[in-house]
C-alpha cells in the first residue's frame, strides 16, 4: 500500500511538472519561480528542475550524485557533476571538501593552491584562461567554457579537470562511481604539517565538545549470547528422533583487547577464543587465540585491513561484525547474498564476487541497528604510498607436528611509485619420517605509473630456500581505456616439477553491463613436455528496471568444460527480497537452482528467510528451508528434503548483559555507559582527586533516563556502539551549569564509557566599596559617589554579562557567574572626584557555601583593589 501511495505520489508530480513546464514554458523567470516557490505553488525538487531548465543546466544523470574513489579509496559519495551545453564538469570546491583539502586561496578569478608533500603549485586563472604548474613546470590554455563560476563553486570541464589534477579519471554512469588516480597525495595519505593543521584546526573548532568512548581494560566482563535449541529429525523410512543444541558465544575486554569466544554445551567443547585488537596501528589488526575444538591450536595473526583476501583465484569477503548480526552482500544495491555471524564472524565466497568492484556489507544488529561496510576488491599488488608500511605476519600451530608453521611480510613506499617488500615462508615438512622445517625467504619490488596516462604496474621477485626451491616470478599489468593487458611469468628451480609457468590474461570491460576476460596458461615440465590450457568467461550484470538485477555467466575452456549461470535478484515485493539463482556445469549436464526469500526487516521483531533448491545430481532432488527469529529471543526452523529427510527446531535465542542480567540488552555490539557528575573546580573539565561529586543529575541516553546518586554517579546498559548520543543533562541544583561545553559518548566496543560531566559551580561574586577617610566626604557625597560608579563584568571574550551600581553602603552582587577569569570595569560617572576607570581580571573560584569577594577603596588619584 505504502509503495502504491508512493508511486501514485511521482506521478502526480511528474504530471504537475509537465503540467507546468507546458503552462509557463515561455511566460516564466527566474523571478517567477522564487514566486512560485515561496507560495508552494512548486515543490523543491521542481523548483532546481525548472531553475536548471531555465539557466540551460542540468545534472548528470536522474540520481545526481556520484561516489568519488581516489588514489584506490572511497572518500565520498555525493559529488555532483553538471552538464550544461553538451559539456560535463565537476565542482572543484565540492571535489577537494571531499579529499579534505584547504590549502587554496580563492579569489575573484582564480585559484591558487599548494598540493602534495612537495606543496606544488597550482594556479587557474579563468579570465586569462590559463592554468599554471609548478610540477612539471608547464602552463595549459583553455577555453572560455572550461570553467564556470557559480556563486562560491567553480566547475571544471572534466578534460581541463583530468588534464591539471589527474593521471586518470573515468566515471561510470552506470554505477554512478567517480574513480582518479591524482598527480598528488591528498592529506588523507600524506603525514605533513599541512595535514596536522587541518586536525589542529578540527580539534579548536570543537574544543568544547568532550566525546567518551571505551577505553580497553585489563578486564571488563562482557556479554553472553544464549543459543538453545530443541530439534525433532527423521530420515526416510524411519521415526523421529528428539535432540538438542547448546552454544553459549561470549565478548569482553581482556587484556586491552576484545576477546570472543564460544562453548557447546552438549558436547561440552570450547570453540575459537581469540584476543583481537582491531586498529593497533595504521589499519592493522592483531588477533590472537586458541582454534579449533576437539584439536586446539594457537595462531597469531597481524595484518592491514582489506575486508577480503583470495584463495587461488577466488575472493572471499570476510568481516568481524557484532555476535548475533544477519549480514547482507550488496552489489549495485542489490542483495545478492545473505548469512549470519558466527562467533563474531562473516564470509562470503560466491561467483558473484569479481575483482576490481564495489561491494557494499548492510549488517543487521540483532537490536535493529543497521550500519554498512563498503569493500572494494581493486587489486593493488600492495602498492604502499610514500613512508606507507604494510604489515602482514600469521603464525600457526600444526596440531599432529606441535610444530609451528609461520609468514611475515613487509611492504614499504620507498616513493610514491615504488614499493619494496619482504618476508619469509617457514613450513613444515612432512615428506621424510623427520617432521621438520622448510625456510623460504623472499623479495619483491612494485612499480605503478603511467604512460600516455596508461596506468601499469610491474611486479618483480623472487623467493629462496635450501635444496633447489627457488623462484623468480615477474608481472606486468597495464590498463589501455577499457582493456585491462596482464601477463605473469615464473621460473621455478629444480626442486620442483614445475620449470615455468606464464600466464596471459585480457579483460575488457566496458562498464555498460558486460565484462569479458580471456586467459592462456602454459606449464613447462622439466621432465613432462609442456602443457597448455585456456579459459574465456562473460559475466553480465543488468538491471532490466529499477528492482530487478540480472546477472550472468558463461566460461568455457579445454580443461572444464562449459559452464553458465543466470542469476535474478528481486527487490520489488513489499516485505521480502527475492533471489533466484540457476548453474549449469559439465556442459550442461548438472543444474541446480535456488529460490530464496528473505525479509526486508520491516518488522523489528521479526526475521525470516525461506528458501526452495532443486538439484539433478543430489539423491535430494528438491528442498525446502525456512528460518525465523522473532524479538531477538525465539527462534525456529525447518527443513525438507525429497527424499524424507526433514529436520525441526525451536529454542531461545537471547544476549544478556553479564554485568547485569534483568537489564534488555539485544546485542553484544552495545556499551555500558556510567555517568560521574562533578564540580570542574579548576574549570580543566578534567576529574581531578578531591573535586566534588554532584548527585540529582538527571541524563538521557537513547531511551533511557537516569539520575545520578549519592556518589554523582548514574549507570547505563546496552547503549548502541556508533551512535553518537549527546548526554544533555538536567541539572536540578541551580547553583551548577554545564556551562559551553558539551558532553557526549560513542561506543566502539564491549566495555564500558566512563563519561565526566564537569559541572561549572554558579558562583557569586560580591563586592564592597570604601571611600579614604582623607578624602574628607560626608555621608551624602559618598551615597552620591556610589550612585554615580558603575560595575561592568565580561567574559574571556570582551561580552558584557552584567552592568551594576553598588547600593547604599557602597556593595554589589553579581550572581550565575563559572568559575573563570572575567574583567571587572569600574567606572566614576560623577564630578566630585576626578579620577580615571579601574579596569582589573579576576579569577573567580569555587569556594563552597561562600561568595567571591573583592574590596576596592576610592582614593584621591584613582580606586584601587584592595582584596582579590
Amino acid at each position: 500500500m505504502q509503495k502504491t501511495y508512493s508511486r501514485f505520489l511521482m506521478s502526480l508530480l511528474g504530471a504537475g511538472l509537465i503540467l507546468f513546464t507546458t503552462t509557463y514554458s515561455m511566460d516564466y523567470s527566474l523571478e517567477d519561480l522564487e514566486i512560485f516557490k515561496a507560495q508552494n505553488l512548486i515543490t523543491e525538487e521542481e523548483y532546481q528542475i525548472l531553475k536548471a531548465e531555465l539557466e540551460g543546466t542540468s545534472f548528470i544523470n536522474d540520481e545526481m550524485v556520484y561516489s568519488v574513489i581516489v588514489n584506490g579509496r572511497v572518500r565520498g559519495t555525493h559529488l555532483k557533476l553538471l552538464k550544461k551545453d553538451s559539456y560535463d564538469y565537476i565542482p572543484l570546491i565540492e571535489f577537494l571538501n571531499i579529499i579534505r583539502f584547504k590549502n587554496y586561496d580563492f579569489e575573484k578569478n582564480r585559484i591558487s593552491m599548494k598540493v602534495g608533500k612537495e606543496l606544488h603549485k597550482i594556479d587557474i586563472d579563468w579570465e586569462q584562461k590559463v592554468a599554471t604548474l609548478s610540477d612539471p613546470n608547464r602552463k595549459i590554455q583553455f577555453n572560455e567554457s572550461a570553467i564556470l563560476r557559480e556563486g562560491n563553486e567553480i566547475y571544471v570541464e572534466i578534460e581541463l579537470f583530468k588534464e591539471i589534477f589527474t593521471n586518470s579519471l573515468e566515471i561510470d554512469t552506470k554505477k554512478l562511481l567517480l574513480k582518479t588516480q591524482l598527480t598528488f597525495s591528498t592529506p588523507f595519505e600524506i603525514d605533513t604539517s599541512l595535514e596536522n593543521r587541518l586536525d589542529n584546526e578540527f580539534t579548536r573548532e570543537n574544543k568544547n565538545e568532550i566525546i567518551y568512548t571505551n577505553k580497553n581494560r585489563l578486564f571488563d566482563i562482557g556479554y553472553m549470547r544464549f543459543n538453545v535449541q530443541g530439534e525433532l529429525s527423521k530420515s526416510k523410512g524411519e521415526n523421529f528422533e528428539t535432540g538438542w543444541t547448546g552454544d553459549l558465544e561470549y565478548q569482553g575486554n581482556l587484556l586491552y583487547g576484545e576477546l570472543t569466544t564460544s562453548y557447546d554445551v552438549k558436547e561440552k567443547m570450547l570453540g575459537d577464543t581469540y584476543l583481537y585488537y582491531p586498529e593497533i596501528y595504521k589499519n592493522h589488526s592483531l588477533e590472537f587465540g586458541s582454534y579449533g575444538t576437539v584439536e586446539r591450536e594457537l595462531g597469531l595473526s597481524l595484518k592491514k585491513e582489506k575486508g577480503y583476501f583470495y584463495v587461488g583465484k577466488d575472493i572471499v569477503i570476510r568481516e568481524n561484525v557484532p555476535i548475533g548480526s544477519r549480514v547482507e552482500l550488496l552489489y549495485l544495491g542489490f542483495p545478492i547474498a545473505v548469512q549470519y555471524a558466527e562467533n563474531g564472524i562473516v564470509e562470503f565466497q560466491n561467483s558473484e564476487i569479481k575483482n576490481d568492484r564495489e561491494y557494499t556489507l548492510r549488517v543487521y544488529e540483532p537490536n535493529g541497528k543497521i550500519y554498512t561496510i563498503d569493500i572494494n576488491t581493486a587489486v593493488d599488488f600492495r602498492q604502499q604510498n610514500k613512508g606507507e608500511i604494510e604489515y602482514d605476519f600469521k603464525i600457526r600451530e600444526d596440531h599432529d607436528s606441535r610444530k609451528y608453521a609461520s609468514e611475515g611480510n613487509i611492504y614499504y613506499g620507498l616513493t610514491e611509485n615504488l614499493t619494496l617488500g619482504t618476508g619469509y615462508i617457514r613450513s613444515i615438512d612432512t615428506s621424510n619420517e623427520k617432521i621438520d622445517y622448510l625456510d623460504l625467504f623472499n623479495a619483491e619490488a612494485v612499480y605503478s605509473n603511467y604512460v600516455f596516462r596508461m596506468p601499469y604496474t610491474l611486479v618483480l621477485g623472487g623467493e629462496k630456500g635450501k635444496d633447489q626451491r627457488t623462484k623468480e616470478y615477474l608481472e606486468a599489468q597495464i590498463q589501455i581505456n577499457n582493456v585491462k593487458l596482464r601477463t605473469e611469468y615464473q621460473n621455478f628451480g629444480l626442486y620442483y616439477d614445475l620449470e615455468t609457468v606464464r600466464s596471459y590474461t585480457i579483460e575488457y570491460n566496458p562498464g555498460n553491463g558486460y565484462s569479458i576476460d580471456s586467459n592462456y596458461y602454459i606449464n613447462d615440465y622439466y621432465n613432462e613436455g609442456t602443457e597448455k590450457n585456456y579459459d574465456i568467461g562473460v559475466s553480465i550484470y543488468k538491471n532490466l528496471m529499477r528492482d530487478l538485477l540480472v546477472t550472468g555467466e558463461y566460461s568455457t575452456g579445454n580443461s572444464d568444460g562449459d559452464e553458465y549461470s543466470i542469476n535474478l535478484y528481486y527487490t520489488g515485493l513489499h516485505y521480502v527480497n527475492t533471489r533466484l539463482n540457476n548453474r549449469w556445469s559439465d556442459n550442461g549436464k548438472d543444474f541446480e537452482s535456488v529460490l530464496t526469500l528473505m525479509n526486508k526487516n520491516l518488522w523489528d521483531a521479526l526475521d525470516f528467510s525461506i528458501e526452495f533448491s532443486y538439484s539433478n545430481r543430489d539423491e535430494s532432488r528438491f528442498t525446502f528451508r525456512f528460518d525465523l527469529n522473532y524479538d531477538n529471543w525465539l527462534s525456529a526452523g525447518m527443513f525438507a528434503g525429497k527424499n524424507g529427510e526433514q529436520n525441526y527446531k525451536l529454542g531461545v535465542d537471547k544476549v544478556v548483559d553479564l554485568k547485569d542480567i534483568t537489564r534488555n540488552v539485544e546485542s553484544m555490539n552495545s556499551s555500558r555507559v556510567k555517568v560521574i557528575a562533578f564540580v570542574d573546580e579548576n574549570s580543566n573539565n578534567i576529574y581531578d582527586s578531591g573535586e566534588k561529586l554532584v548527585d540529582n543529575v538527571e541524563i538521557k541516553i537513547g531511551s533511557q533516563t537516569e539520575v545520578t546518586g549519592d556518589e554523582g554517579e548514574a549507570y547505563f546498559f546496552g547503549v548502541p556502539n556508533g551512535i553518537l548520543y549527546d548526554l544533555n543533562p538536567k541539572i536540578r541544583k541551580p547553583s551548577y551549569s554545564l556551562g559551553s561545553n558539551k558532553v557526549a559518548v560513542r561506543g566502539t566496543n564491549t566495555g564500558t564509557i566512563e563519561a565526566f560531566i564537569p559541572l561549572k559551580a554558579m558562583v557569586t561574586l560580591s563586592g564592597v566599596f570604601i571611600v579614604d577617610e582623607k578624602l574628607n566626604l560626608s555621608d551624602d557625597d559618598i551615597k552620591d559617589i556610589y550612585d554615580n560608579t558603575i560595575i561592568k563584568i565580561k567574559d574571556k571574550e570582551g561580552k558584557i554579562l552584567e552592568n551594576t551600581i553598588p547600593d547604599e553602603s557602597g556593595i554589589f552582587y553579581v550572581s550565575g557567574l563559572l568559575t573563570e577569569s572575567y574583567s571587572v570595569e569600574i567606572t566614576y560617572l560623577g564630578d566630585k572626584l576626578n579620577i580615571p576607570p579601574l579596569i582589573e581580571t579576576i579569577d573567580l573560584k569555587y569556594i563552597e557555601a561562600k561568595d567571591n569577594e573583592i574590596v576596592l577603596k576610592f582614593r584621591e588619584k584613582g580606586i584601587a583593589l584592595l582584596k582579590n
